[in-house]
């Protein structure tokens, strides 16, 4: 079995549960409970990478099963519509020119 069908697997096992949102930790567990053998590095990658819709990359999205709905939480894209589901804020870049930007921590000009 893949790590694409195990994680699919264990995707269905917790929204049979009842639990629309859930961690990529409590995926990876579940996975391991069904008897898993990939690394947890694997599973991982699958997760918040290859699985999720609107996750970022290249290759992000190859398989449309999971949405990302904000750090750390995860949703199945066939257990509610993934319009339906909040998305995440994108984290505010920094202005071009300012301390953040450079990497350059701001001085205090008191």
């Amino acid at each position: 079995m893949s790590a694409r069908d195990d994680v699919r697997r264990a995707a269905v096992v917790l929204t049979d549960r009842g639990e629309v949102l859930f961690s990529p930790i409590e995926l990876i567990a579940q996975a391991r409970k069904s008897g898993c053998a990939y690394p947890d590095s694997t599973l991982r990658t699958h997760i918040v990478n290859y699985r999720c819709i609107n996750a970022g990359g290249a290759s992000a999205g190859m398989y449309p099963d999971l949405v990302r709905v904000s750090r750390g939480l995860i949703g199945s894209s066939t257990a509610r519509a993934p319009s339906a589901l909040p998305r995440a804020r994108p984290p505010k870049s920094p202005q071009f020119g300012s301390p953040e930007f450079c990497g350059r921590p701001e001085r205090d000009r008191t």
